[in-house]
């Protein structure tokens, strides 16, 4: 059966404190232990001899080194009590043979044994106060403040390019017009940076993007693209970041490392009717689930367009 010291021991492991103090336990205990077991030898061994007690012979033991002083101290014990003297042989004999005489009057077990029965109290106290603490509810950490979700650095590159090729750079469009002829070679470069998304630890987020180009009412979509983001870093592999690499997007917004989220995407093609509704104007709007905040340009990119009233094409983009 495992003794309550042992229990309390492991139960008080519940942090460092109880680990320590189950190294203590196992040091202080073991040989303390080695005690209890000859004292157990002996009481068996007294038993036998009523005229003495457990009590009067461990005194004896330990009062006297020597055989010969351990034996004549027992004698007259027993000449006190007109009692044969013949007895304290036989005892005594037994006593050698059966117990460790050694462990008996070790003065720093002893001592260790004393100790253990009180580490054994502080053990316990220990192990109630791990059991206490890992009962009681831990305080949740509150959580933390999301940053205001914002879009910031947006603009237009220039698209001169035929529809699709790879970008082979990120210059700013010279002006705000915008030549549309025909749905299959429409083709739009955008970026914005987005601050504030909320990133775990391991460098997830969840973010939906969506650019709209709005009708003449500035409120219904005309067109619509959306864009979602699983990573903080999923930018790094849009086409253009992958074509001109992730230090070119950064430069275009003259970023560092780490300095928002800086977005290059191209649009390409469009339904001949949904770019005949559109009015030139562009809304772009960002999403952060883990947040639960959602953020759009103060006001719509704008750009002046010069298409025919009427849009027609072949209705089908090249993948």
């Amino acid at each position: 059966m495992v003794e309550p010291q042992v229990v309390a021991a492991i139960a008080g492991t519940s942090g460092v404190f109880g680990f320590l103090a189950l190294i203590a336990y196992f040091y202080v205990v073991g040989p303390a232990k080695e005690v209890t077991a000859a004292e157990e030898s002996l009481r068996i061994i007294v038993e036998g001899y009523p005229l003495f007690t457990e009590r009067q012979v461990l005194e004896i033991l330990r009062t006297f080194r020597d055989d010969a002083m351990r034996l004549k101290a027992l004698r007259a014990f027993l000449a006190h009590k007109n009692q044969d003297t013949a007895q304290a042989s036989k005892l005594y004999d037994k006593i050698k043979n059966g117990v460790d005489l050694q462990k008996i009057v070790d003065t720093r077990a002893l001592a260790r044994r004393d100790l253990a029965r009180w580490s054994s109290i502080v053990l316990l106290l220990i192990a109630l106060a791990g059991l206490v603490y890992y009962l009681l509810p831990r305080p949740v950490p509150p959580p933390p403040i999301p940053k205001a979700l914002s879009l910031s650095h947006e603009r237009l590159f220039d698209e001169h390019l035929k529809q699709g090729e790879a970008v082979s750079r990120l210059e700013v469009r010279p002006g705000n017009y915008f030549t549309i002829k025909k749905p299959e070679d429409f083709t739009l470069v955008l970026g914005f940076v987005i601050d504030g998304l909320v990133v775990t630890n391991d460098g997830d987020v969840d973010a939906s993007i969506e650019v709209v180009g709005l009708k003449a009412d500035s409120q219904t979509a005309a067109w619509s693209a959306n864009i979602d983001l699983k990573r903080v870093d999923d930018w790094k592999t849009f086409s253009i970041a992958k074509a001109l690499g992730s230090e070119s997007v950064l430069k275009a917004f003259s970023l560092t490392e780490g300095q928002g989220v800086p977005i290059a995407a191209m649009i390409e093609c469009a339904d001949a009717k949904d770019l005949t509704n559109w009015s030139g104007k562009i809304q772009i709007r960002v999403r952060d689930e883990l947040a639960h905040l959602g953020a759009e340009l103060s006001r719509p990119m704008t750009l002046t367009l010069d298409k025919p009233a009427k849009l027609t094409g072949s209705g089908s983009c090249p993948r």
